[in-house]
């Protein structure tokens, strides 16, 4: 099972890191975990982005079929295993397009404001959608 994911507060995200071709840079406050960032894709035809640190591994958004996610993850060094969590940054096809088969098939939270699920692309999420705020 799956750790529950602190969003926003004391470790902001939630598992171990792996080493990566995911982009680093250290936080200059004392010195902590580096955090890494690939974008996956942005545009009109599919936005993206995983981040990690030691902590744990967030996909925010999923703009792109649950295969083409998964192809672009290994691309990058990393699995749909790899993440903890998805975070929608708004209902457009181009942002949440694969999230609903991505989160069933890897049983994985997703995380966005409760405006965003009003959307009818997101109504399928049951119990996978964890509406903040």
């Amino acid at each position: 099972m799956r750790r529950q994911l602190p969003l926003f507060g004391d470790g902001a995200l939630a598992a171990a890191a792996r080493e990566s071709k995911l982009h680093s840079r250290r936080r200059r406050a004392g010195g902590g975990a580096a955090l890494r960032a690939a974008v996956l894709g942005s545009g009109s035809g599919g936005n993206s982005t995983i981040v990690e640190s030691g902590e744990g591994c967030l996909l925010i958004d999923a703009g792109f079929s649950c295969r083409e996610l998964e192809r672009r993850l290994e691309a990058v060094g990393r699995s749909a295993a790899d993440v903890d969590a998805v975070l929608l940054t708004h209902e457009h096809d181009d942002h949440c397009r694969g999230v609903d088969r991505f989160a069933r098939r890897h049983q994985v939270p997703v995380y966005g404001t409760r405006g965003t699920y009003k959307g009818p692309l997101l109504r399928g999420l049951g119990s996978f959608a964890r509406p903040m705020g």
